[in-house]
């Protein structure tokens, strides 16, 4: 037999927002908060006390009703007096969007950006120039919010000539989306674009396991200089990887230094960039 679960209209009001993906609060500012609260509650107190006290001054009726309102609506009194009054009124207002109790005007388109100028993204992510050893992936799981990914293959990374920063690729991004496109960026809600990036590292770890700890760290501390070493710690970036030396007490510093340059040359040697291996102390 199958279960059916009954919905009140009001639970069916605060889950459909959720079932469309169309409402993000994030999307709005305290200014357009404060607007809510102010129109809500003036309305609330015309309803509950008549609208001759209803036009009185929002700090009179906001000292006198507060704490009425907030039982009346069903709003957590979380001592709102802590704060200036528009701090105060953005708080409760996110409060009665959050409960449904009225709604914000919303520009979002219905359709997706990526699916609007598919063609053209292709011609500009070509611009971009991204290496081999970057995967770009893009996602759109509401309109206008659009999310970048940089997935960075750390061990082609090293051995790459190519030099890939993905912060100025995605700014790079932006201004071909503004300058060619004209597309402005912003709040979805505004009718604008959001666009996010992130750049994440794939086989970091393996190479450090499996190449760096078992392979070439034995063969950093057989070099020339390399008994000056007591420890080392290492980095993995989206562009270069860092190793931090920590020396034994009795090593001079010239074998200090030269352990440094004996390092960026066994890793030249190896097939590395080496301008992608930093040696710190």
């Amino acid at each position: 037999m199958k279960k059916i679960i009954k919905i009140t209209e009001k639970e069916l009001k605060n889950l459909i927002p959720v079932l469309l993906e169309e409402f993000n609060i994030n999307d709005y500012s305290d200014e357009d908060f404060v607007e809510v609260f102010v129109k809500y509650f003036r309305n609330w107190v015309k309803k509950k006390h008549g609208d001759e006290i209803g036009g009185y001054p929002m700090s009179l009726l906001f000292k006198k009703y507060t704490n009425e309102f907030l039982i009346d609506a069903e709003i957590p009194n979380e001592n709102y007096y802590h704060n200036s009054s528009i701090v105060k009124f953005a708080k409760i207002g996110r409060e009665i969007i959050r409960k449904q109790l009225e709604t914000l005007p919303s520009l979002t388109p219905n359709e997706k950006f990526t699916e609007k100028y598919k063609k053209q993204l292709i011609y500009l992510i070509k611009y971009l120039n991204i290496p081999d050893y970057v995967k770009f992936n893009i996602e759109e799981k509401r309109p206008n919010e659009v999310n970048i990914e940089f997935e960075i293959d750390f061990p082609s990374m090293l051995i790459s000539d190519n030099i890939f920063v993905p912060s100025q690729a995605f700014n790079k991004l932006k201004k071909y989306l503004e300058d060619f496109m004209g597309i402005e960026l912003g709040s979805p809600s505004h009718g604008l674009l959001r666009l996010n990036y992130y750049a994440r590292v794939t086989g970091g770890e393996e190479f450090i396991r499996e190449i760096f700890n078992k392979q070439i760290k034995p063969n950093l501390k057989k070099l020339p200089s390399g008994s000056a070493i007591h420890s080392m710690k290492v980095h993995v970036d989206t562009d270069k990887f860092t190793m931090t030396l920590a020396y034994k007490q009795n090593s001079y510093n010239s074998d200090r230094q030269m352990v440094k340059q004996e390092i960026k040359k066994y890793f030249e040697k190896n097939g590395f960039n080496p301008n992608k291996i930093i040696v710190n102390d």
